[in-house]
C-alpha cells in the first residue's frame, strides 16, 4: 500500500526495483504490480537459487518449482526479472 501510494502521487515515469523472494501469494504479488506498472515500470530483484536455503531435497525441488512458476506468471504479466 506505501509503494502504491508513492506510484499514485509521482506525475513522472519511474522504474521501481523491488528485492524479494517471492514467498507470499502470487495473485498479491500481481495486484500489487498491476497498480505500480499503470505509470511506472517495475523490476523484480530476486536471488537466482532460493531454494538452497531448503532443509532438505523435497522441499528444494517443490521450492524450485514454484519459484519457476511463478517467473513464467510474472513474465507474462511484464514484471521485468533481475536475477
Amino acid at each position: 500500500r506505501f509503494l502504491t501510494g508513492i506510484s499514485e502521487r509521482m506525475d513522472e515515469q519511474r522504474e521501481f526495483l523491488l528485492i524479494s523472494q517471492l514467498s507470499g501469494e502470487v495473485v498479491e504479488f500481481l495486484e500489487f504490480a498491476d497498480m505500480i506498472r499503470r505509470h511506472h515500470q517495475l523490476s523484480l530483484i530476486q536471488p537466482t537459487e532460493p531454494w538452497r536455503e531448503a532443509k532438505g531435497l523435497e522441499q528444494a525441488y517443490r521450492w524450485y518449482e514454484r519459484v519457476k512458476r511463478m517467473e513464467e506468471i510474472l513474465t507474462r504479466h511484464s514484471v521485468r526479472l533481475i536475477r
